[in-house]
């Protein structure tokens, strides 16, 4: 984003101009703005990852959406991620065991 945009850090993508759900320009990627960050994807529940500038480390949360969108995009062996994307509770024992080391 900083080389495609001619932005000098990262968060500058937040700046006015740069706001909204907009093409990356050369690509068939797309990122849309919020709050403090900035949501980079091919669709909207397929590939990319959402930044927020605010948190250096993930949460459940956040890499419950990563991950979903990965797993959709054909990133991760759909066999062997299955059970993990269909169980909620499985997603979590797991998230929370990867989050704690």
């Amino acid at each position: 984003m900083v080389k495609v945009f001619g932005l000098e850090k990262a968060d500058d993508i937040l700046k006015q101009e740069y706001r909204g759900n907009n093409p990356i320009p050369g690509t068939n990627w797309m990122y849309r703005t919020h709050g403090i960050g900035v949501d980079i994807y091919r669709t909207t529940t397929v590939g990319g990852i959402d930044f927020d500038f605010n948190k250096p480390d993930p949460d459940e949360w956040r890499l419950r959406i990563f991950f979903e969108k990965q797993y959709n995009d054909g990133n991760l062996p759909f066999d062997e991620y299955r059970d993990l994307y269909e169980d909620e509770e499985l997603f979590h024992h797991v998230m929370t065991q990867a989050l704690a080391q």
